[in-house]
């Protein structure tokens, strides 16, 4: 399985695929290194802290909300796997965006660790911060860097309007795969019933207040090319001392 088939409603809040079919691969930072069981045995556990929950302008710890323990700006990075050295990221080969304004993968990427009973179990949305487009979750493939352990439980729920649309990740067992979910979704994680979930969270930003369409991206350079040209005939006119303007 390389793509997940979603339902109509969620294929534009909702993308999941796996890393190398997006184009990119995720090693140790500053080399071509792949992650594989060392990587995740020789973490110092002492370095997760418990994750928290936003609550207005800051974070708290409520864990009747969010269970979880996380390592923040842990030591790997996403790269292009038509590139040397990763330069040519490109958010475009992400489906719902792939017509959409410039975007720009974060380099800082967050380690989390899901344990039995964790969870993030209420509805929320991945608020628009700093021009916040979607998050990106990066599930490593546990048969074959994690032990084959694997884990039980965990679902992704996605919920629009009263519809829902559940995404079982125990089954991500083979490759890097990737979750997308765009900021106007509201999600939520179920329990885990057993084993470790590990999980690699990072964002996509833009720096427009929102996606537009490409009509809309049409409209708004129509609009500005003729503000513009509006602006050149008016000095144009001015400096002949005309006494109308010129509307176009």
């Amino acid at each position: 399985m390389t793509e997940f088939e979603m339902e109509p409603d969620f294929a534009n809040y909702v993308y999941v695929s796996t890393l190398d079919k997006m184009g990119f691969k995720l090693t140790k930072k500053n080399t071509s290194c792949n992650l594989d069981n060392s990587f995740f045995d020789n973490i110092d556990p002492i370095r997760f802290v418990e994750s928290k929950v936003g609550h207005g302008k800051e974070e708290v710890l409520d864990k009747n909300i969010r269970s979880s323990k996380i390592i923040k700006n842990i030591d790997v990075q996403i790269k292009s796997s038509y590139g040397c050295w990763g330069s040519d990221l490109n958010p475009k080969r992400i489906k719902p965006i792939s017509h959409s304004l410039e975007c720009n993968f974060s380099y800082n990427i967050d380690l989390i660790k899901y344990e039995k009973g964790d969870h993030f179990n209420e509805f929320h949305y991945d608020t628009f911060k700093k021009g916040h487009v979607a998050t990106v979750l990066i599930f490593p493939p546990y048969n074959t860097i994690m032990g084959g352990t694997g884990f039980q439980g965990g679902d992704l729920i996605f919920k629009l309007g009263e519809k829902t649309f559940t995404l079982n990740t125990s089954t991500f067992s083979e490759k890097d795969y990737t979750v997308v979910i765009f900021s106007d979704i509201l999600h939520k994680c179920e329990p885990i019933i057993s084993g470790i979930r590990y999980v690699f969270k990072t964002t996509i930003s833009s720096e427009m207040p929102k996606i537009l369409s490409d009509d809309m991206k049409f409209r708004a350079v129509r609009i500005l090319n003729a503000g513009f040209y509006c602006l050149y005939i008016f000095i144009s006119l001015s400096l002949f001392d005309f006494p109308y303007i010129l509307f176009l």
